[in-house]
């Protein structure tokens, strides 16, 4: 661990802000610019593990390939002496991000359900920007989304991201293909097993549909407040995920329209041919729903019995009142 105020290449150390499988990340001073970073250090007891070493270079290749305002932007790489025992050390340094936790924000704030959705919308935005690069994250979940103080979310960590076809420049050092086959080879899973797909639990090879039931399980639980999900154990936790259907998130809140119902569920089918193809198609998606809320108008389901459910268009606020008093009017004349 870095100490409060000790000195890392150019950098000045802070204070420690978060400590992950990875490895250590700090807030400190980059004395050259005169900016506040984050700095991500491996982990001590990794220092010898070359497939470990590898993903940690490979996090920051593949992340600073994608440019976009819902992802962490990443400002370089390098290799330099602990200034605690003189070995050498990998290092990414990264955009600082003032902010909460996904979780955390929502726990503290408690936004409406149309902000959630706004919210949505912008992760899955940065996300299509990473498949678009054919850069699969793997470890989507709400540790790993950060909301700034402006309220815009951030992808952060990439350590798990796995290329599906070469993203790495001709003249690269080593073998992009086994270095890709080493590091997901079947039967190893890597994620986070709450938020995991079906064909990641069963060690099968993902690619970006694998992100999408991901993001379906975080967008249930923003609009819910649980993961649809859960076990006492891991493996039972696995269990449901492989081989049980999640409950209807209306029968967790009921104001969540019917065209978000749908599109958490068309994310959370086991199949993963079921499911959004394309993660843009998505974004599309939830950007309707959220200029439906903009607009005042969403779809919502009025009933819970076993029969069709029955949809009604709902009217909020001062739209309520302009649309009574338009019918009023036309009622006198």
């Amino acid at each position: 661990m870095l100490e409060q105020g000790s000195h890392f290449a150019h950098f000045k150390i802070v204070r420690r802000i978060g400590v992950g499988g990875m490895g250590e990340v700090y807030l400190a001073e980059d004395q050259k610019l005169g900016r506040n970073v984050s700095i991500k250090i491996l982990q001590q007891d990794a220092f010898d593990n070359s497939e470990r070493m590898e993903r940690f270079r490979r996090e920051a290749q593949t992340a600073a390939k994608i440019s976009h305002p819902n992802v962490m932007a990443i400002y370089d790489i390098g290799v330099t002496q602990s200034p605690e025992h003189g070995q050498d050390v990998s290092y990414i340094v990264m955009e600082y991000v003032d902010g909460f936790e996904l979780s955390e924000y929502l726990r503290e704030k408690g936004p409406a359900l149309s902000s959630k959705v706004r919210l949505a919308e912008k992760i899955a935005s940065g996300l299509s920007a990473a498949h678009k690069l054919n850069i699969v994250h793997r470890d989507i979940k709400a540790e790993n989304i950060l909301i700034t103080e402006d309220g815009e979310p951030k992808i952060l960590d990439f350590g798990l991201a796995k290329p599906l076809d070469p993203v790495f420049n001709e003249d690269d050092d080593g073998d992009t293909d086994t270095i890709s086959r080493e590091l997901t080879k079947a039967g190893k899973i890597m994620g986070t097993v709450t938020y995991m797909s079906p064909e990641q639990a069963r060690g099968d090879a993902v690619d970006t549909r694998s992100d999408i039931f991901s993001f379906g399980i975080l967008l249930y639980q923003m609009a819910t407040g649980e993961v649809p999900f859960t076990g006492k154990t891991q493996m039972s936790t696995l269990a449901k995920i492989l081989e049980t259907k999640h409950e209807s998130p209306t029968t967790k809140n009921a104001e969540i329209p019917a065209d978000l119902e749908r599109i958490i569920n068309k994310c959370l089918q086991k199949d993963a041919a079921d499911r959004y193809q394309d993660t843009r198609d998505l974004v599309v998606d939830l950007r309707n729903q959220r200029r439906m809320f903009d607009s005042g108008i969403t779809d919502t389901v009025t009933s819970t019995t076993d029969a069709a459910p029955v949809r009604s268009t709902v009217l909020r606020g001062k739209k309520l009142w302009a649309t009574v008093g338009t019918v009023a009017a036309a009622i006198i004349l």
